[in-house]
């Protein structure tokens, strides 16, 4: 009976000591650390009207990684954590947002470092975006990477974009009757007029824009 119970303790120590209090998901998949993930980047059409009354068109990629990026919890109680995004290849001219949690920044200096609260057995977003003209650089060889330092631990994911040429924010030109009816931030809030950044508009014919606000 002591033999047993020495071997059922050794085991449960070495699981204790294999646990990880956080770690990063993906599409329901636990990713190991340092996993580097595929993300398609896809091609929009940015709109906008000028003071004059003059609307102007042009054609962005918007690189965003999407709400099933998450990083979970597996202990009971908070964790209070930071993270670090780091780009290694970045123009002045990118539109960079970065979100954790319910917080959503714009970048402005990389490497970045933002501090949140992962509750007790619960899910947290984790992504970025960056809106660029495509003749800027070679997006898709960026490597980017997300490290989350908490508890002593910390967990590291890099982050590929891959460009999808068939993809297209918006097939077409609209209408010049349709109109926008109401304004988000990339955090989803209401606005009630342009911010800096990623505007997501939603039309009156039911279709909805990305729009970079500079």
């Amino acid at each position: 009976m002591k033999k047993i119970f020495t071997l059922v303790a050794v085991i449960a120590t070495a699981m204790v000591a294999n646990a990880q209090s956080f770690v990063f998901t993906h599409q329901g998949k636990v990713l190991e650390n340092g996993a580097t993930v595929e993300v398609k980047a896809h091609e929009y059409l940015y709109e906008h009207t000028t003071k004059t009354g003059k609307t102007i068109q042009e054609w962005l990629v918007d690189c965003e990684t999407d709400e099933t990026f998450l990083l979970q919890n597996n202990t009971g109680s908070d964790i209070a954590y930071e993270g670090v995004l780091t780009v290694p290849e970045r123009d002045n001219n990118w539109d960079l947002q970065w979100c954790l949690g319910k917080t959503c920044k714009p970048v402005t200096e990389l490497p970045m470092t933002m501090n949140e609260v992962l509750p007790a057995n619960e899910t947290q977003r984790v992504n970025y975006h960056a809106a660029i003209e495509p003749q800027i650089g070679d997006y898709g060889s960026m490597l980017s990477t997300i490290t989350i330092n908490a508890n002593g631990e910390s967990r590291t994911v890099n982050i590929r974009f891959t460009y999808d040429e068939s993809s297209n924010g918006i097939a077409d030109v609209q209408n010049v009757n349709v109109k926008e009816v109401a304004r988000y931030a990339a955090n989803g809030s209401l606005l009630t007029a342009p911010q800096a950044g990623l505007n997501i508009v939603r039309m009156s014919d039911g279709s909805v824009r990305k729009v970079v606000v500079k």
